[in-house]
């Protein structure tokens, strides 16, 4: 009987412990800067002559792909830099980066997300704008040299699963 009473207890105990231990526990969290140091990171194992500028944008539950039983927010960091080391004039691209935390809450650069085409090589601004993503920037105009675009562009796109699809 005394066995059984103490088993009580215990179960009691557990079943408590674990109804507040959600409670408890830290929420998972990400911030624009842990998005930008972790692809400023990301971008010097794959490119190079990368750009100073890292600008990150928060995207919301209408235009993150990737609104899969995710826990916390998505970032998309935008830079510049000549991924796979090519050399060169006009190797210098921008290149998007999708960010969000991962199996653990370990945040994570999602490298397989497909990049927007682009028919510019400068951005100059990225932002959300009615649940879609609007990029300006500078393209090439008839005179131009490979360095220097001169002609204003803007390209608007939604985000999907399988990636940037323009509009």
């Amino acid at each position: 009987m005394e066995a059984y009473k103490a088993m009580k207890r215990f179960a009691i105990v557990v079943l408590a412990m674990s109804v507040h231990a959600p409670a408890l526990a830290a929420a998972p969290t990400l911030t624009e800067q842990d998005a930008v140091r972790l692809v400023r990171q990301f971008s010097h194992l794959i490119a190079c002559d990368i750009g100073p500028e890292f600008n990150a944008i928060q995207l919301d539950a209408k235009t993150s792909p990737l609104n899969l039983n995710l826990r916390g927010p998505v970032y998309l960091v935008v830079w510049h830099g000549d991924v796979g080391c090519l050399g060169g004039s006009g190797t210098n691209i921008p290149y998007f980066s999708l960010v969000n935390l991962g199996v653990g809450d370990n945040p994570l650069v999602n490298s397989q997300y497909p990049q927007p085409k682009l028919d510019f090589r400068d951005v100059r601004k990225v932002y959300i704008k009615n649940g879609m993503l609007v990029i300006e920037g500078m393209g090439y105009g008839p005179r131009d040299g490979n360095c220097c675009p001169t002609k204003p562009e803007i390209s608007v796109f939604q985000l999907s699963y399988d990636g940037f699809r323009p509009l």
